[in-house]
């Protein structure tokens, strides 16, 4: 579905990816885990080409969908929830244009007979098949399914995107993300504004969803219920790890131990080469060994070092000083947004 090849991509001297290599087959949970900063969001935006890479390809099948849901509110307003999870779906208006159209022509003609009519019947065919595809007859249940699984109530659909907070039009945002079903779906930490019902059903939905899924979370216990492989951007690279969270920390845990003792095993031989070219150096009758030894040590392929876990971050406030009695205090106070009186 997704291959991602020698990318590379960088922002003045700050390098985001370096040859990064990345597969992704149809129906796989992947989460997206890195330090803050180290480019996850730049790479859903790679893959849903709203950037492109310096270097390397990013490549989909051909008529794969994708969608993404960033951070940022992409709530429209001044619209009913209804119209913009409607919106959603373009081509069932475009089709429905298409077919008011078409029947005003042969409206017009008064008849299907001769070439024009025919045409124009073969053309209104395509158009209500185009529009059967949708499923239109199953939208308004869909519709509601997804937003009662995100926590609205049953007036929702006939309210105003503006009279919801910024927490609630994520959430409409991410219901028609997930009305449409593209065949990719990246979600760019899904969990911010969701209480714990409905990251539950969150959970479920992402469970039976039939498409991939790429997740951006710093939520553990999400991470280890909703994917089955985690992918790590760490110093420009990708790094796969089958399992979930927990089993991605002991993998990379094991791999730091066997890295770690692997190097020291290597530092101890490069020393004992070492200490016999430096004592054996300036005699002749070890002239041979000693050059031997070099071209063996300049050949040797250095393992680095592990770099060390990062260390937790440790908070310490002081108590506060008791408030006063009467806090705030306002009189007269008159606010408005435009013709709306708060």
């Amino acid at each position: 579905m997704l291959q991602i090849e020698n990318l590379s991509k960088q922002y003045g001297p700050q390098v985001v990816f370096e040859h990064a290599e990345l597969f992704v087959a149809p129906h796989e949970r992947i989460g997206l885990v890195g330090p803050n900063g180290a480019g996850k969001t730049t790479l859903f935006r790679l893959v849903a080409g709203e950037e492109s890479p310096d270097a390397g390809k990013v490549q989909l099948l051909p008529h794969t969908t994708v969608g993404v849901l960033h951070q940022e509110s992409q709530c429209r307003l001044g619209v009913t929830v209804r119209e913009e999870m409607e919106s959603a779906f373009p081509e069932i208006d475009q089709a429905q244009r298409e077919i008011d159209d078409l029947a005003d022509r042969l409206a017009e003609h008064g008849s299907a007979h001769g070439h024009e009519g025919r045409a124009a019947l073969q053309a209104l065919s395509r158009a209500q098949t185009a529009l059967e595809l949708q499923e239109t007859h199953t939208l308004e249940s869909r519709i509601g399914r997804i937003l009662h699984g995100l926590g609205f109530g049953d007036d929702a659909l006939d309210r105003l995107t503006d009279t919801f907070s910024g927490g609630w039009q994520m959430r409409i945002a991410m219901a028609k993300l997930l009305l449409r079903e593209p065949d990719l779906l990246l979600l760019d930490e899904p969990t911010n504004h969701l209480d714990d019902r409905a990251v539950k059903w969150l959970e479920n939905y992402l469970d039976e969803y039939r498409g991939a899924v790429i997740v951006i979370s710093h939520e553990p216990k999400f991470l280890n219920r909703v994917i089955d492989q985690i992918v790590e951007l760490d110093e420009g690279k990708l790094n796969v790890y089958a399992g979930n969270y927990n089993q991605y920390l002991r993998q990379k845990e094991e791999n730091r131990r066997v890295q770690e003792a692997a190097y020291e095993r290597q530092q101890r031989e490069l020393e004992r080469q070492q200490v016999f070219i430096d004592r054996f150096g300036a005699k002749a009758t070890k002239a041979t060994q000693v050059k031997s030894r070099e071209k063996q040590l300049d050949k040797i392929e250095r393992i680095e070092a592990p770099k060390s876990a990062p260390r937790a971050i440790s908070f310490q406030f002081p108590t506060a000083p008791k408030s006063a009695q009467e806090v705030l205090r306002l009189r007269g106070v008159s606010k408005s947004y435009g013709d709306k009186v708060i």
